[in-house]
């Protein structure tokens, strides 16, 4: 709980500002919270919150803020935004595993869109970055092009982030793709759907079980295979 929301009836209300050993002995055992949040806190909280709302580039709300609880009070700038990647992965993660499999690809279609959503209201600021920020501090884990592409990106069969199972799915498609042509129309479709180009090399790969597909590609080799009347065994 906030030690502002306690004092002041101000928001954030589940956010806590850690204390240091050294202030937290200089309070009066029994005194009121009203008078120890005046006389002794209040200044170090709303530092630590205007700051916090600074590196995040305006005001945070509850979200923001448990995303900062989770990632540790000093890694909101900089390296922070790996860690920021791996929260919102474990969010989706935990999303996908409480949701039932023929709502898959709906949720997955939501997200996508949400994310486009924000990323066209919100073009000219991310455009301004990536001609000044983004040139002189890249974040973590952007990669160069020419080392990785989204394609290349793989799981492990136990990984249950995507409740597709791989090998009934590879059947699926390799009915699917039997007729010639169809491995094209694949990667077009793939090409499409993740706004990535994927060569007709790397679904080659897939079909064959020499590579495995990460997450949003086996959801989207699975809605194909639907489409082309080879759906998943209810």
């Amino acid at each position: 709980m906030c030690q502002r929301w306690l004092a002041e009836g101000l928001e954030p209300i589940r956010y806590h500002v850690w204390i240091d050993k050294s202030l937290r002995e200089r309070i009066p055992q029994r005194a009121v919270f009203s008078g120890v949040y005046k006389e002794f806190l209040k200044p170090l909280v709303e530092k630590h919150l205007a700051e916090l709302a600074r590196l995040w580039g305006g005001k945070l709300d509850e979200d923001g803020l448990d995303v900062v609880r989770e990632l540790g009070q000093n890694t909101v700038g900089g390296v922070g935004r790996l860690g920021l990647l791996h929260y919102l992965h474990k969010e989706f993660v935990k999303a996908v595993s409480d949701i039932p499999p023929d709502l898959y690809q709906e949720f997955y279609s939501g997200a996508i869109s949400t994310c486009r959503t924000f990323l066209k209201a919100n073009s000219r600021r991310i455009q301004e970055w990536s001609v000044t920020g983004k040139r002189d501090n890249p974040p973590a884990w952007i990669e160069s092009p020419q080392t990785k592409q989204l394609t290349d990106t793989e799981i492990s069969s136990k990984d249950v982030a995507v409740k597709v199972q791989l090998p009934s799915l590879l059947e699926r498609l390799k009915k699917a793709t039997q007729a010639p042509g169809k491995k094209t129309e694949l990667a077009k479709f793939l090409s499409k759907q993740l706004a990535a180009k994927v060569p007709l090399a790397s679904v080659s790969r897939w079909l064959s079980g020499e590579r495995e597909p990460g997450g949003e590609v086996a959801l989207q080799l699975d809605a194909w295979a639907t489409k082309q009347g080879f759906p998943r065994a209810q």
